[in-house]
């Protein structure tokens, strides 16, 4: 069986956390974010097809009506009842849209300090939502790269084995890349 093949058949798609902010509004206050469901080629064995193939991916639901949709949502959103959105949204997640939620947070590059004790890692949290088996995120900082790996031990007993087939992955995609430090 081909890798199309093997995909739809899988049919894995991640939840991503994307802004909804213009340009213009890139330094604003509070958060204008919203979520795109990505359906990604987990059965690709070449780790820079996969890539190629998340990417364009990516791109496509970001472009798409996906996230203007989700921008609407969040407009009525501030106009409407918040149980009503409340409901909406438990509604949307028992569902089961995804299969975990990946995100990234672009951190600040220079190192951070409280008095005079440097910040020296940082790793994330993402809550999960009712039905969510994991919730990965990535924050990079001071040229480091942090994950934070968040699972119901319910859902996921061998958590410890995904982190490993994680770890091999990115291992190969950095292999890939050339960068193998």
């Amino acid at each position: 069986m081909d890798p199309e093949q093997k995909q739809k058949q899988l049919d894995f798609r991640i939840a991503c956390p994307v802004s909804l902010r213009s340009a213009e509004q890139r330094n604003g206050y509070g958060n204008q974010i919203s979520m795109i469901f990505v359906p990604v080629p987990i059965a690709e064995p070449d780790p820079r097809r996969r890539m190629k193939a998340v990417r364009s991916t990516i791109q496509r639901t970001k472009a798409s009506k996906q996230t203007a949709a989700m921008q609407t949502l969040s407009e009525i959103g501030e106009w409407t009842f918040p149980t009503l959105m409340t409901a909406f949204a438990r509604h949307s997640f028992q569902r089961r849209t995804s299969n975990l939620v990946v995100t990234n947070v672009p951190g600040p590059r220079h190192p951070l300090y409280l008095l005079e004790a440097r910040l020296l890692e940082t790793y994330p949290v993402v809550p999960l939502m009712p039905e969510q088996a994991i919730a990965i995120a990535l924050f990079s900082y001071c040229s480091g790269l942090y994950w934070g790996i968040n699972s119901d031990w319910d859902l996921v007993p061998d958590l410890h084995d995904f982190v490993e087939a994680l770890e091999e992955s990115y291992a190969e995609l950095r292999a890939a890349a050339g960068d193998e430090d």
